[in-house]
């Protein structure tokens, strides 16, 4: 795998066809506007005829996923006809089990029998990343066995009750160092082990899906002798975190999409916070148990809920807690009369925090700010094609949904030349015409608002199945049934 390019790939890609919860997952609680209903009944006729459809892609047998897709097709429409929907896709949070079913692996990808307790579940080497630098197991001698690792836990009634997800990064500061002289990976596993079951107590593991993936990741180095683990900030970090989720839970376990939480310690931390800044979407939140980044495109956190432990957070809090669209929290306790901010975590607040804080999927209003494209993409909006001779500019959009006149206002700097956007009836009302407007801003570029789109738009089952298996945009859980993509002069 090239890094960074192929980063943004692993991460969507892996949270679509790989986005597989085994048998029939029990929804979240309905939060947000999931208009009409077709009823539990056809939501799991819907999802089988969509689970086999998926399997077909799987299999690149094209002609049969047609025909399923034909069916499916069909089948929607006697549903909504039956029902006396004007659209059977503005059943919105319906299409999201709908799909979210339909994705499920009949054969596990990993074996979680174990509850409420992390024990260790590793994928098999063709399910493991593999990235510029890798070597042989053989050759690494025992430093690492190319296979992802993470500590699992389930609660005990999982299969019933959509839980939250705690992705636990344990502070990893990097490793440069001959081979001979890198810690082998099974003293790093049991150091992990030794930490994880210090950090998440039995109370929190019986209410949360808690991952803890191991970074014991080796690769060979720029110079070609020496070896190096990464960073949880690094790229292939990103990849080794995600690509965890991804393949030991989302295929294996249900779960709230709605509440999708990372959690990181010490030097994780700003790991943590990054990932929230360079995929917004992509999580829920994050929770900050360590100094902040020095450099961060934080804007593109707005509206992410992020939950900041301990004094040394206590300053970025600070500069950024009074600002319109940001959901911070710094939990304070009190203590002789006088409010302390905390400098742990307690179960209780957590549990509640992670309760109080679930994913916004169409939010009002979006801010995007990056120096690279494949980062640049958030909830409903994506950039798709940039100036290469701006380079030295960063890619800046901020969008904005007017519900009431049915419109989206964006504004880009010089530098971006194309989005998409998506769209569902959470977002805009597709029964009537929509209306996308356009400025650039910023020197020379700064240009008077024009009109890139203004009509109605279908809502087609076949746009939404394909999108929810490829996974263009970056909304892990949501679903869209039309797109409108603008190319700038």
């Amino acid at each position: 795998m090239n890094l960074p390019s192929a980063v943004a790939a692993v991460l969507l890609g892996a949270l679509a066809g790989l986005h597989r919860a085994g048998g029939a997952p029990v929804p979240a609680a309905q939060e947000g506007n999931p208009g009409p209903s077709i009823g539990p009944g056809n939501v799991e006729k819907l999802a089988k005829l969509v689970r086999s459809y998926y399997a077909f892609l799987d299999q690149e047998a094209l002609g049969k996923a047609k025909k399923d897709l034909d069916k499916l097709v069909d089948e929607t429409g006697k549903i909504s006809k039956s029902l006396k929907l004007a659209d059977p896709l503005l059943a919105l949070e319906d299409w999201r089990e709908i799909v979210r079913r339909g994705l499920a692996l009949d054969k596990p990808t990993v074996n979680l029998s174990w509850r409420v307790d992390l024990r260790l579940a590793t994928l098999a080497e063709d399910q493991t990343p593999r990235f510029q630098g890798s070597a042989d197991a053989k050759e690494l001698q025992g430093v690492f066995d190319n296979r992802l690792k993470a500590f699992v836990s389930l609660p005990v009634d999982h299969l019933k009750v959509a839980y939250p997800i705690v992705v636990g990064l344990h502070p990893a500061d990097g490793e440069v160092r001959a081979l001979k002289d890198m810690k082998k990976s099974k003293q790093l596993v049991d150091e992990i082990e030794k930490w994880a079951k210090a950090t998440y107590s039995k109370e929190l593991l019986a209410k949360a899906i808690v991952i803890v993936p191991v970074m014991d990741l080796a690769l060979r180095s720029a110079d070609g002798v020496s070896f190096t683990r990464p960073r949880w900030d690094s790229d292939e970090g990103a990849t080794w975190g995600f690509r965890a989720l991804s393949q030991i839970i989302f295929p294996n376990v249900n779960h709230d999409a709605r509440r999708i939480f990372l959690d990181g310690h010490g030097s994780a931390a700003q790991a943590a916070l990054l990932f929230c800044a360079q995929f917004p979407g992509l999580q829920t939140g994050c929770v900050v148990r360590g100094p902040p980044p020095q450099r961060i495109d934080f804007v593109n956190c707005v509206g992410t809920p992020i939950l900041f432990i301990g004094r040394e957070t206590q300053s970025f809090y600070e500069e950024w807690r009074g600002k319109e669209g940001f959901v911070l929290d710094l939990p304070v306790e009190r203590v002789n009369d006088q409010d302390q901010i905390k400098e742990s975590l307690d179960d209780a607040t957590f549990l509640q925090w992670m309760t109080d804080h679930p994913k916004e999927y169409a939010p009002r209003k979006l801010t995007l700010q990056t120096d690279r494209i494949e980062f640049a993409s958030s909830y409903w909006l994506k950039v798709t094609d940039e100036d290469r001779t701006l380079d030295k500019l960063p890619i800046v959009v901020d969008a904005a949904v007017d519900r009431a006149r049915n419109q989206i206002s964006v504004v880009t700097n010089a530098r971006v030349k194309g989005f998409e956007i998506y769209l569902n009836d959470e977002l805009v009302d597709l029964s009537k015409e929509v209306r996308v407007v356009h400025r650039r801003s910023g020197g020379e570029s700064e240009s008077p608002e024009v009109e890139r789109f203004k009509g109605v738009l279908k809502r087609v089952v076949e746009d939404t199945l394909v999108w929810a298996y490829k996974r263009p945009y970056c909304n892990t859980g949501d679903v869209y049934v039309a797109c409108i993509p603008v190319e700038l002069d």
